[in-house]
């Protein structure tokens, strides 16, 4: 085996690992079953498509392993920002709406969000300004 295979499989192997990795860490940071459900399909999909890439350039003459470089740099990138943009529209459904930030849970009064006269007193007793 001369070096220029070893590197390839190298190559291979890291493309390999850092694509389950970041496969698991998606599913495993994903909220929802929805949200589960569509980062498998995807990962499926993706994986698929870069399989059959592989294939293509493997079984095409020179010539033809250059022209299909241009659609697969071109699908690629569409395709992972597409599913990165319907991932945040899932995860925006998924969500609960969050709660505004109120007078009370900010300890302001709630009539002049001034400090409650309650903290005012605990910051005199403790010497604090």
């Amino acid at each position: 085996m001369d070096a220029g295979s070893l590197v390839g499989l190298i190559g291979a192997a890291a493309g390999l690992a850092g694509g389950g990795i970041g496969t698991y860490v998606s599913y495993r940071n994903s909220g929802g079953p929805e949200e589960r459900r569509f980062v498998v399909r995807g990962s499926v999909a993706l994986f698929t498509g870069i399989v059959a890439f592989l294939v293509l350039l493997l079984s095409l003459p020179p010539a033809g392993r250059l022209i299909a470089w241009v659609p697969y740099c071109v699908l690629l990138p569409l395709a992972i920002t597409g599913l990165n943009r319907r991932l945040q529209a899932i995860r925006s459904r998924e969500s609960p709406p969050e709660k505004p930030l109120t007078p009370e849970c900010s300890g302001l009064s709630p009539q002049d969000g001034k400090p409650a006269r309650s903290d005012m007193r605990r910051a005199q007793r403790s010497g604090r300004p």
